[in-house]
């Protein structure tokens, strides 16, 4: 079975919560990941501003996010639980850890489902 990179922020930070969707998911580190931002502007059915993650031009923004290895037949149960297709999109970015290089997905808003005028849930 083939093995797949993650990165997760957000909600998906927590290996608990990740667990109870990928249950094969180990986490590998910590990833700093600079000149990237994240917002809470994804359009949500509870009104609140949901998390997305995109790339900034000053290199002073910094998220920090946890790369995960799962088994690739749990990335379709992730893909429904993140809303693939329907607000996010999978998108590929790269990041050294530890001296190792580094391709994982993680999942954006779709630009069409973003409004900077929403707020967290709580």
């Amino acid at each position: 079975m083939s093995k797949l990179h993650y990165f997760a922020y957000g909600s998906n930070l927590h290996p608990i919560r990740l667990q109870e969707r990928v249950p094969s998911a180990e986490v590998i580190g910590v990833v700093k990941a600079e000149a990237r931002k994240i917002t809470f502007s994804k359009k949500s059915k509870d009104s609140s501003g949901k998390c997305s993650f995109y790339e900034s031009s000053n290199p002073k923004d910094v998220v920090y996010g946890v790369l995960y290895e799962f088994d690739s037949s749990d990335k379709e149960n992730l893909d429904r639980a993140e809303g693939k297709g329907h607000g996010y999109n999978e998108k590929l970015v790269s990041f050294e850890l530890n001296g190792e290089a580094y391709t994982p997905f993680t999942y954006v808003a779709d630009h069409e489902h973003l409004d900077s005028s929403l707020a967290p849930y709580e």
